[in-house]
């Protein structure tokens, strides 16, 4: 009892810098009410062992894994791939949701003992749960297996030089064209490469206006996530983005404001791009613009592919192909947002009973089974991970899915895993600071404040919860 009221009672600490109002990318479409486990386990931490020679076969034994997907939602073809690997280990979902209610109840659950295996969402989360001394240690277990961690997934450790959670799943940032409506306007080859500016010269022969003044198409659109109308800042700034190298907020360099501009103009002077207050005001997200036929083309992430390929419940009468997230500038040299970004970081929980038994299904679903993970419209991040086995998971085969999409363009895209990334290696007040950036660029897009009085704003107010985060 005292070892689980100490450790709540760090979580609550640490939880509190996590459910501040900051905006990701999240699998919002596969969330649904928190399962309680049927039973709960205990028992000390087991050290890795020496299994030289042990079969798949020869490991027994029921792994509860905590998952945003069940079954009905992506799981049962884990479980089904995975078992014809390892037929007698069971896996036990249990469904949580990416939220504040339900990482509190996971943290509940890990600080009881009922979790062996867990999904951490975001690099903060991995974080604190380590911090709070959640996570397994996963180093022995990768060099007992000759698994190198930068090799296999570029990552270098988690914390303090230890790996306690494999980022085996992430997404990709791209440009989701409508091709009828770019050839229509004559457009031609799409690019391989771009700069923002030739993006918007683009949107503006892709736009649409009626007698009226109304705009019937607009030529583009970002994600409806808020940060994406700064997103190119990331591409141009790399790893902890949100930071000076003194440690300050980042957001009083040129780039931020540059990034964000562009956007500003496109939406509320020239209305060629969606506007964001609309998506935020309706309720409306990204995905439905562009497959009605309202958009031209749109920043995205490849949760979009889920859609695609459900041809019972979406219908797309006109051909898609893909482009990189253009350049902020004509003469930068690397554009962070083209490669796949860490997202979904998978554990060991600390009281695993058995964690080489956990670890079975760690490294199979890192590596070989990982490919399976793109039913649910989120990338393996494996660098060995075939693409077109990837196509083949989402579509059916190849075949099929040329009947919906560019697949080369879609592979060198989307799979782009050649590509540099970012990687939030300092999650000092991360959370808040994203809700800060999010709230300052809803100011901004309303006119309730000038551009550069909001960034200005945005800089005070980001450094004073890097400070008290500091502090605590």
């Amino acid at each position: 009892m005292k070892k689980v009221t100490s450790m709540l009672l760090v979580l609550v600490m640490v939880l509190s810098l996590l459910t501040a109002c900051g905006e990701q990318t999240e699998p919002t479409e596969a969330q649904g009410k928190t399962e309680a486990p049927t039973s709960a386990q205990s028992g000390e931490t087991a050290a890795p062992t020496e299994q030289a020679g042990k079969a798949p076969e020869d490991y027994k034994g029921t792994l509860r894994v905590w998952s945003v997907w069940a079954e009905d939602d992506g799981a049962t073809l884990w479980i089904d791939k995975f078992h014809e690997i390892y037929p007698n280990i069971e896996l036990e979902f249990h469904k949580f949701s990416n939220n504040g209610d339900g990482n509190l109840a996971l943290d509940t659950a890990l600080t009881a003992g009922e979790v062996d295996v867990l999904m951490n969402f975001g690099i903060a989360r991995v974080d604190a749960r380590a911090q709070a001394g959640l996570l397994y240690d996963l180093t022995d277990f990768l060099a007992a297996d000759g698994l190198d961690s930068v090799e296999n997934w570029g990552l270098e450790d988690n914390i303090g030089g230890k790996i306690v959670a494999i980022p085996m799943g992430g997404n990709n940032d791209h440009i989701i064209i409508n091709k009828d409506m770019w050839d229509a306007a004559g457009l031609g080859e799409v690019p391989t490469s771009w700069t923002l500016d030739e993006y918007y010269e683009a949107a503006r022969k892709m736009t649409k206006t009626a007698a009226d003044g109304m705009v019937e198409v607009y030529g583009c659109s970002n994600f409806h996530s808020i940060y994406y109308a700064a997103l190119l800042a990331r591409g141009y700034l790399g790893d902890n983005y949100y930071f000076n190298e003194d440690g300050t907020a980042s957001t009083d360099q040129q780039v931020w404001k540059d990034a964000f501009e562009p956007n500003y103009n496109a939406e509320m002077v020239e209305k060629i791009q969606y506007p964001l207050i609309k998506y935020r005001d309706d309720g409306i997200q990204a995905y439905a613009p562009f497959y009605e036929g309202k958009v031209a083309m749109s920043s995205m992430t490849n949760a979009m592919t889920r859609r695609i390929a459900n041809t019972d419940e979406y219908q797309f009468d006109f051909d898609i192909t893909y482009a990189p997230i253009p350049t902020l500038y004509k003469d930068q040299e690397t554009n962070y947002c083209e490669g796949i970004y860490y997202f979904t970081h998978l554990s060991i929980a600390q009281d695993c009973p058995d964690p080489e038994l956990a670890w079975q299904f760690v490294k199979w679903f890192s590596t070989d089974g990982s490919v399976y993970f793109s039913n649910t419209g989120h990338m393996p991040t494996w660098k060995s991970v075939d693409r077109s086995a990837i196509v083949s998971v989402l579509f059916g085969s190849e075949e099929e899915a040329e009947k919906l999409i560019d697949v080369e363009a879609y592979k060198r895209v989307v799979l782009n895993y050649d590509a540099p990334t970012y990687v939030e290696y300092n999650t000092t007040a991360s959370s808040k600071l994203g809700g800060t950036l999010n709230s300052w660029i809803m100011e901004m897009m309303r006119g309730n404040i000038s551009i550069e009085d909001g960034f200005a704003e945005m800089k005070k107010e980001m450094d004073q919860e890097i400070a008290e985060a500091l502090a605590q």
